[in-house]
């Protein structure tokens, strides 16, 4: 299994979109920057939302997460997993003794392993760029915190953001791989993911506008039943002792559980037609 999985990581390696994905890294992190940066006009220095160097990797990773790194992730699946599931090229790594469900897990644990080192260089170039062209303030604060961090502890709450958002990563990476699997061919596979991850994100601000219409508060608890939500606001909550926390951590768990299992249903029951 090692040896499939080395096999599998270079194989990856090989395809110009991964490179171009981490080339992108600091391009991104600069372009969040020009946007807080404006915007830190427009706030006073003591709102969660004023953004200097040291709470500005957690701003740059809520902005991108949900959007961009999601994307990434999806192109990685579906280049990884549906494109050469659909066009048989899998069959050449299944003569050597490895069967449709080792290979698929290999992959997923790539893509996973990817992904964690796609966040690592995020964090990095968050705090060199954000160190070189945002406030050096000594002090800073986060969202639904009252506490003012000091840059040590700072720096451990981003710590823990990122490892989280990367928990999260690894839910979206679950469904994502389930719906590549059952798609028939590369165009459908990105397609239905972009769509339901758009449907996860517009669907709590739907949700979210008929309770204002009908003057009542939004269901926390459908808001953050959406994968997406979570990755947009309940890592804030889970760092700052919500009473949300077990519900998310239940969601979370879930998305893994269940598109996991599904995913290996569907390949056992494929497993003889390949």
């Amino acid at each position: 299994m090692v040896d499939l999985i080395k096999s599998e990581w270079e194989r990856l390696w090989l395809k110009k979109s991964t490179w171009l994905c981490f080339l992108a890294i600091p391009f991104m992190v600069y372009a969040t920057i020009l946007y807080y940066a404006k915007k830190n006009m427009m706030i006073l220095q003591t709102s969660p939302e004023y953004t200097n160097f040291l709470n500005f990797p957690v701003a740059a990773l809520q902005e991108q997460l949900i959007s961009a790194i999601n994307v990434f992730l999806i192109l990685f699946i579906v280049l990884s997993i549906t494109e050469e599931y659909r066009s048989g090229q899998m069959r050449m790594v299944m003569i050597r003794r490895y069967n449709i469900r080792e290979i698929l897990f290999a992959k997923y644990i790539v893509i996973i392993l990817v992904m964690f080192l796609f966040l690592s260089y995020y964090f990095i170039f968050s705090f060199i760029e954000g160190y070189i062209f945002l406030p050096k303030d000594k002090t800073t604060r986060f969202f639904f915190r009252e506490d003012i961090f000091l840059a040590k502890d700072a720096v451990i709450y981003c710590l823990k953001y990122y490892f989280l958002a990367f928990v999260t990563i690894i839910a979206v990476a679950s469904m994502c791989v389930f719906i590549s699997l059952i798609s028939k061919s590369t165009t459908v596979a990105a397609g239905a993911n972009i769509a339901i991850v758009l449907f996860l994100a517009m669907g709590t601000e739907i949700v979210k506008i008929f309770a204002q219409i009908l003057g009542h508060a939004p269901p926390t608890k459908v808001m953050f039943s959406s994968i997406v939500h979570i990755q947009y606001k309940g890592i804030y909550y889970l760092l700052s002792n919500n009473e949300l926390n077990s519900w998310i951590i239940f969601i979370i768990l879930a998305y893994i559980i269940v598109f996991s299992v599904f995913s290996y249903l569907y390949l056992r029951k494929k497993d003889s037609f390949i």
